[in-house]
């Protein structure tokens, strides 16, 4: 501050510095500069299993998108074909292009081209059987998530209630 107030006496331009906490703030942000090895620290051991939640759900998330970013999808022009094949009632071509389908959505379709021409209401629910199964294997660890986003507001409200008793 002082170099600039001496300038501003000297010449009269230049800016003045103004600290409006009376230089509590210059104290207190050279209080606050802990690591993230402190911050741990202090909050005792129950910070671990926290941490350890925390990278499951993580591990978790990242597999599910990976599962679904890597899950194949068949080709517009692969699906345009199908639709043909169904509409002229070709089922030995349509079963040929829907083999080549992979996926649940080939899964789905392949179902479905094998009932062709038999009641519509038959062909949805092998078709929704399909969508199930798929379902299911979509939804697998999404139970982990769901354990861990419940147990880690509990583990921090255990960390300060121990942190209160200890205090």
């Amino acid at each position: 501050y002082g170099e600039a107030v001496k300038g501003l006496a000297l010449t009269g331009k230049g800016t003045m510095p103004l600290d409006m906490t009376l230089g509590e703030a210059q104290t207190l942000a050279e209080i606050d500069e802990e690591t993230l090895e402190d911050e741990l620290r202090a909050g005792g051991p129950v910070m671990y299993p926290i941490l350890g939640l925390a990278a499951l759900t993580v591990l978790v998330g990242l597999y599910k998108w990976l599962a679904i970013t890597l899950t194949p999808a068949p080709s517009r022009k692969k699906l345009v074909k199908l639709l043909v094949a169904v509409s002229a009632s070709k089922k030995d071509q349509a079963q040929k292009i829907a083999k080549t389908m992979r996926g649940p959505t080939g899964k789905m379709l392949q179902a479905g081209v094998e009932h062709l021409g038999a009641p519509r209401d038959l062909v949805e629910e092998v078709m929704y059987e399909q969508v199930l199964t798929a379902k299911v294997k979509a939804n697998r660890l999404l139970p982990i998530v769901a354990s861990c986003a419940a147990a880690a507001p509990r583990l921090g409200l255990l960390g300060t209630v121990s942190g209160i008793i200890n205090t």
